[in-house]
């Protein structure tokens, strides 16, 4: 009986570790995956704030050209207006 006993015992150790050994596999895996997750969305984060730093430095490029564009228009409007007047003054 004391074999049966040392035996029964063995097997239940052997298959105590097995279970351990599979759940840290499991959980392993399972934490490695993550990890791959969280890195895909630091990088996504990462390239995100570059876009946005690139939109915003396109903006202000074309904020800067409106202005350059509506201080055309106004000398435009300017240099038509005189010519408006010299016409009407028969100056042309």
């Amino acid at each position: 009986m004391d074999t049966y006993c040392a035996v029964n015992e063995s097997e239940t150790v052997i298959a105590f570790v097995s279970s351990i050994l599979g759940m840290w596999s499991t959980l392993s895996a399972k934490m490695t995956r993550q990890e791959n997750r969280s890195t895909v969305l630091e990088k996504d984060v990462e390239n995100l704030k570059e876009f946005k730093e690139s939109a915003n430095h396109r903006l202000d490029s074309h904020d800067e050209q409106n202005k350059a564009i509506l201080v055309l228009a106004e000398q435009v409007k300017k240099c038509v207006k005189r010519w408006n007047r010299k016409d009407l003054d028969g100056k042309r």
